[in-house]
Protein backbone atom coordinates (compact mmCIF):
# COMPACT_ATOMS: atom_id res chain seq x y z
CA UNK A 1 0.00 0.00 0.00
CA UNK A 2 1.31 3.45 -0.92
CA UNK A 3 2.42 5.59 2.01
CA UNK A 4 0.51 8.84 2.56
CA UNK A 5 2.75 11.85 3.20
CA UNK A 6 1.53 15.32 4.24
CA UNK A 7 4.19 18.03 4.41
CA UNK A 8 4.10 21.31 6.32
CA UNK A 9 6.86 23.78 5.48
CA UNK A 10 7.47 27.32 6.67
CA UNK A 11 9.73 29.59 8.71
CA UNK A 12 10.57 29.23 12.40
CA UNK A 13 7.62 29.88 14.70
CA UNK A 14 4.95 29.62 12.01
CA UNK A 15 3.24 26.83 13.94
CA UNK A 16 4.39 23.86 11.87
CA UNK A 17 5.26 21.52 14.73
CA UNK A 18 2.10 22.17 16.76
CA UNK A 19 -0.10 21.80 13.69
CA UNK A 20 1.70 18.71 12.42
CA UNK A 21 1.51 17.00 15.81
CA UNK A 22 -2.22 17.59 16.21
CA UNK A 23 -3.02 16.84 12.57
CA UNK A 24 -1.15 13.54 12.78
CA UNK A 25 -3.02 12.64 15.98
CA UNK A 26 -6.42 13.25 14.38
CA UNK A 27 -5.53 11.33 11.23
CA UNK A 28 -3.87 8.45 13.08
CA UNK A 29 -0.57 9.13 11.32
CA UNK A 30 3.01 9.58 12.48
CA UNK A 31 4.28 13.09 13.18
CA UNK A 32 7.70 13.18 11.52
CA UNK A 33 9.45 16.02 13.34
CA UNK A 34 12.49 16.97 11.24
CA UNK A 35 13.38 19.79 13.63
CA UNK A 36 13.51 17.31 16.48
CA UNK A 37 16.04 15.21 14.59
CA UNK A 38 18.23 18.23 13.78
CA UNK A 39 18.01 19.25 17.43
CA UNK A 40 19.08 15.79 18.52
CA UNK A 41 22.13 15.83 16.26
CA UNK A 42 22.92 19.34 17.54
CA UNK A 43 22.73 18.26 21.17
CA UNK A 44 24.90 15.22 20.46
CA UNK A 45 27.48 17.46 18.78
CA UNK A 46 27.42 19.91 21.69
CA UNK A 47 28.24 17.05 24.02
CA UNK A 48 30.96 15.70 21.74
CA UNK A 49 32.65 19.06 21.09
CA UNK A 50 32.53 20.11 24.72
CA UNK A 51 31.80 23.55 26.22
CA UNK A 52 31.65 26.44 23.73
CA UNK A 53 31.12 29.98 25.10
CA UNK A 54 28.80 31.01 22.24
CA UNK A 55 26.94 29.62 19.26
CA UNK A 56 29.58 31.20 17.02
CA UNK A 57 32.28 29.28 18.87
CA UNK A 58 30.27 26.10 18.42
CA UNK A 59 30.00 26.76 14.69
CA UNK A 60 33.73 27.35 14.45
CA UNK A 61 34.53 24.17 16.36
CA UNK A 62 32.15 22.17 14.18
CA UNK A 63 33.69 23.55 10.98
CA UNK A 64 37.07 22.14 12.02
CA UNK A 65 35.76 18.76 13.15
CA UNK A 66 35.42 15.53 11.21
CA UNK A 67 32.66 14.06 13.37
CA UNK A 68 30.38 11.80 11.36
CA UNK A 69 26.61 11.51 11.96
CA UNK A 70 26.99 7.76 12.54
CA UNK A 71 29.48 8.24 15.37
CA UNK A 72 26.96 10.29 17.38
CA UNK A 73 24.62 7.30 17.81
CA UNK A 74 21.49 9.31 17.06
CA UNK A 75 18.46 7.19 16.25
CA UNK A 76 14.72 7.55 15.86
CA UNK A 77 12.14 5.25 17.40
CA UNK A 78 8.52 5.35 16.25
CA UNK A 79 5.41 3.50 17.33
CA UNK A 80 3.20 4.48 14.41
CA UNK A 81 2.03 7.80 15.88
CA UNK A 82 4.94 9.12 17.98
CA UNK A 83 8.59 9.87 17.21
CA UNK A 84 11.22 9.54 19.91
CA UNK A 85 14.61 11.20 19.36
CA UNK A 86 17.39 9.16 20.94
CA UNK A 87 21.09 9.54 21.69
CA UNK A 88 22.66 6.22 22.61
CA UNK A 89 19.19 4.85 23.19
CA UNK A 90 18.09 7.61 25.58
CA UNK A 91 15.13 9.87 24.77
CA UNK A 92 16.07 13.57 24.55
CA UNK A 93 12.56 15.07 24.55
CA UNK A 94 13.25 18.01 26.89
CA UNK A 95 16.88 19.02 26.46
CA UNK A 96 16.74 19.35 22.67
CA UNK A 97 14.24 22.23 23.04
CA UNK A 98 16.61 24.47 25.03
CA UNK A 99 17.60 27.94 23.70
CA UNK A 100 21.25 26.83 23.53
CA UNK A 101 20.34 24.02 21.14
CA UNK A 102 18.07 26.33 19.14
CA UNK A 103 20.86 28.86 18.57
CA UNK A 104 23.23 26.16 17.23
CA UNK A 105 20.97 24.18 14.90
CA UNK A 106 21.80 26.22 11.82
CA UNK A 107 25.44 25.19 11.91
CA UNK A 108 24.41 21.55 11.78
CA UNK A 109 21.76 22.10 9.10
CA UNK A 110 24.34 23.82 6.89
CA UNK A 111 26.47 20.68 6.69
CA UNK A 112 25.32 18.41 3.82
CA UNK A 113 26.45 15.24 5.60
CA UNK A 114 24.04 15.95 8.48
CA UNK A 115 21.21 17.01 6.17
CA UNK A 116 21.51 13.71 4.34
CA UNK A 117 21.54 11.81 7.63
CA UNK A 118 18.35 13.56 8.76
CA UNK A 119 16.66 13.09 5.37
CA UNK A 120 17.51 9.38 5.37
CA UNK A 121 15.85 8.94 8.76
CA UNK A 122 12.76 10.82 7.59
CA UNK A 123 12.41 8.87 4.35
CA UNK A 124 12.45 5.67 6.33
CA UNK A 125 9.10 6.61 7.89
CA UNK A 126 5.70 5.83 6.38
CA UNK A 127 2.25 7.46 6.63
CA UNK A 128 3.57 10.70 8.04
CA UNK A 129 2.77 14.34 8.62
CA UNK A 130 6.22 15.89 8.22
CA UNK A 131 7.11 19.45 9.19
CA UNK A 132 10.24 21.42 8.46
CA UNK A 133 11.69 23.81 5.91
CA UNK A 134 12.30 21.55 2.92
CA UNK A 135 9.91 18.68 3.49
CA UNK A 136 7.81 19.24 0.37
CA UNK A 137 10.61 20.61 -1.79
CA UNK A 138 13.49 18.20 -1.05
CA UNK A 139 12.73 15.39 1.39
CA UNK A 140 9.29 14.39 0.06
CA UNK A 141 8.96 16.08 -3.36
CA UNK A 142 6.20 13.64 -4.32
CA UNK A 143 4.20 14.06 -1.11
CA UNK A 144 0.46 13.47 -1.31
CA UNK A 145 -0.42 16.89 0.14
CA UNK A 146 1.77 19.95 0.70
CA UNK A 147 1.20 23.07 2.81
CA UNK A 148 3.24 26.19 3.53
CA UNK A 149 2.60 27.97 6.84
CA UNK A 150 3.65 31.56 7.47
CA UNK A 151 3.15 34.38 10.00
CA UNK A 152 4.74 37.75 10.80
CA UNK A 153 8.01 37.96 12.73
CA UNK A 154 6.23 39.63 15.67
CA UNK A 155 3.70 36.83 15.98
CA UNK A 156 6.32 34.11 15.61
CA UNK A 157 8.57 35.71 18.21
CA UNK A 158 5.70 35.98 20.70
CA UNK A 159 4.91 32.29 20.18
CA UNK A 160 8.53 31.28 20.72
CA UNK A 161 8.76 33.39 23.88
CA UNK A 162 5.60 31.76 25.28
CA UNK A 163 6.91 28.28 24.48
CA UNK A 164 10.24 28.99 26.18
CA UNK A 165 8.59 30.49 29.24
CA UNK A 166 6.35 27.43 29.56
CA UNK A 167 9.51 25.33 29.69
CA UNK A 168 11.11 27.59 32.29
CA UNK A 169 13.47 29.42 29.90
CA UNK A 170 13.25 33.21 29.70
CA UNK A 171 14.57 35.13 26.71
CA UNK A 172 14.28 38.80 25.75
CA UNK A 173 11.54 39.25 23.14
CA UNK A 174 13.71 41.61 21.11
CA UNK A 175 16.50 39.06 20.98
CA UNK A 176 14.05 36.38 19.85
CA UNK A 177 12.81 38.64 17.04
CA UNK A 178 16.34 39.31 15.86
CA UNK A 179 17.17 35.61 16.04
CA UNK A 180 14.11 34.75 13.93
CA UNK A 181 14.92 37.42 11.32
CA UNK A 182 18.46 36.09 11.06
CA UNK A 183 17.21 32.51 10.86
CA UNK A 184 14.77 33.45 8.08
CA UNK A 185 17.55 35.03 6.03
CA UNK A 186 19.86 32.07 6.55
CA UNK A 187 17.13 29.54 5.72
CA UNK A 188 16.20 31.32 2.49
CA UNK A 189 19.83 31.59 1.35
CA UNK A 190 20.92 28.10 2.44
CA UNK A 191 22.77 26.25 -0.30
CA UNK A 192 21.21 22.92 0.65
CA UNK A 193 17.53 22.62 1.56
CA UNK A 194 16.67 26.31 1.38
CA UNK A 195 13.27 27.44 2.65
CA UNK A 196 11.06 27.88 -0.41
CA UNK A 197 7.39 27.62 -1.27
CA UNK A 198 6.92 25.46 -4.34
CA UNK A 199 3.91 26.05 -6.64
CA UNK A 200 2.11 22.92 -5.40
CA UNK A 201 2.09 24.02 -1.74
CA UNK A 202 -1.14 25.44 -0.29
CA UNK A 203 -0.40 28.70 1.58
CA UNK A 204 -1.88 29.25 5.05
CA UNK A 205 -1.28 32.45 7.05
CA UNK A 206 -1.36 31.20 10.65
CA UNK A 207 -1.10 34.69 12.15
CA UNK A 208 -4.84 35.37 12.57
CA UNK A 209 -5.68 31.74 13.29
CA UNK A 210 -5.47 29.60 16.39
CA UNK A 211 -4.41 25.96 16.23
CA UNK A 212 -7.95 24.76 15.62
CA UNK A 213 -8.37 27.23 12.79
CA UNK A 214 -5.27 26.02 10.98
CA UNK A 215 -6.17 22.36 11.50
CA UNK A 216 -9.66 23.05 10.20
CA UNK A 217 -8.40 24.58 6.97
CA UNK A 218 -6.11 21.64 6.31
CA UNK A 219 -8.76 19.04 7.09
CA UNK A 220 -11.26 20.82 4.84
CA UNK A 221 -8.81 20.76 1.94
CA UNK A 222 -8.07 17.09 2.57
CA UNK A 223 -11.77 16.26 2.56
CA UNK A 224 -12.17 17.97 -0.80
CA UNK A 225 -9.28 16.01 -2.24
CA UNK A 226 -10.45 12.73 -0.79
Amino acid sequence: MKSTVITLDGPAGSGKSSVAKELARRLGMLHADSGGIYRTFTLALMRRLGPCPSHEAFGEALSHSSISPESLEVSILTDGTHQYNLIRGQDQADEIRSPDVTSRIRYVADRPVFREAVNALLRGMTNVVADGRDMGSVVFPNASYKYYLEASVDIRAARRAAENEARGWKEDLGEIKESIRKRDEEDEKREYGALIRTPDMILIDTGPLNLEGVIGRILNSLQIKF
